[in-house]
């Protein structure tokens, strides 16, 4: 049966956040350095230095996320590790703790979506992806200062104890120019199709860093992080709806491709 979005394969693998980072590192993209703990008791590579970052390495909506995954020493790091393990029964997976600021940045399109799409002026000419406005995530006033956790994600957007969504974020043009490009490369790294959000988070030293992405988004209108970039940029909720569905349906051979009107070469 067609459907929109990624392969099967793709999103179990966007789900493994441990194996999605060894691919974008191999493939030379930035992420925090990380190891993942199978029984707990493994030793902590040298590489990684407090504070870390705790969390369960398979789970997605900011499941086993909260001010208790920061931990500062060996005797936190164990201990959360092994509440990772019993309460998820799956890896904990361990990397540096990213204190800057946090960013969700979404792509959308294929080579020749510029055929199938209701809106072709949306993509760009030289690769056929649309890149969403940068969406900013500051959880300083969230019900957890420090993170954006599960508890902070079940909020409203403005209700007390909400982080604050900030689109289009506030950022340097070179700064933009990056986080846009991670996230179409860590799309195409993992084959995603349609669409997908890549969340990226600011080390120590304002360097990105990616920390994890969501081959499919929530769709939610004025609450998900995607339909909230859209609709910073003018797209309604409805011709963003149907422009994921035109791609599918164009990659599922469903649709017949526009005719294209080319000028003439000089």
């Amino acid at each position: 049966m067609p459907y929109t979005g990624s392969r099967v394969l793709t999103n179990a693998i966007s789900l493994d956040k441990t194996l999605t980072k060894r691919i974008w590192r191999d493939r030379r993209l930035p992420v925090a350095p990380f190891q993942e703990f199978n029984a707990g008791d493994e030793p902590l590579r040298p590489d990684l230095k407090y504070p870390l970052f705790v969390k369960p390495a398979r789970e997605g909506t900011g499941m086993g996320v909260d001010n208790k995954a920061i931990v500062k020493n060996e005797n936190e790091l164990r201990e959360r590790i092994k509440y990772i393990i019993g309460s998820y029964q799956q890896p904990a997976l361990v990397e540096t703790f990213l204190s800057g600021r946090e960013f969700t940045v979404g792509v959308m399109g294929c080579a020749d979506a510029k055929l199938y799409s209701r809106h072709p002026d949306w993509y760009d000419e030289k690769d056929g992806f649309h890149r969403f406005p940068i969406l900013e995530l500051d959880a300083s006033r969230s019900v957890t200062p420090q993170v954006y956790s599960q508890a902070a994600k079940a909020k409203d957007v403005g209700e007390k104890g909400a982080p604050d969504y900030i689109c289009p974020a506030n950022v340097e043009p070179e700064l933009e120019k990056k986080l846009k490009h991670f996230a179409w490369r860590a799309h195409i790294l993992l084959g995603a199709l349609d669409v997908s959000r890549t969340d990226i988070r600011l080390d120590d030293e304002g360097n990105p860093r990616l920390i994890e992405i969501n081959t499919l988004p929530g769709l939610t209108p004025d609450y998900s992080d995607l339909c909230l970039q859209a609709k910073a940029e003018g797209i309604a909720y409805n011709d963003l709806i149907l422009d994921i569905l035109h791609l599918a349906a164009g990659r599922w051979g469903l649709l017949e491709p526009r005719e294209l009107t080319q000028k003439p070469r000089k």
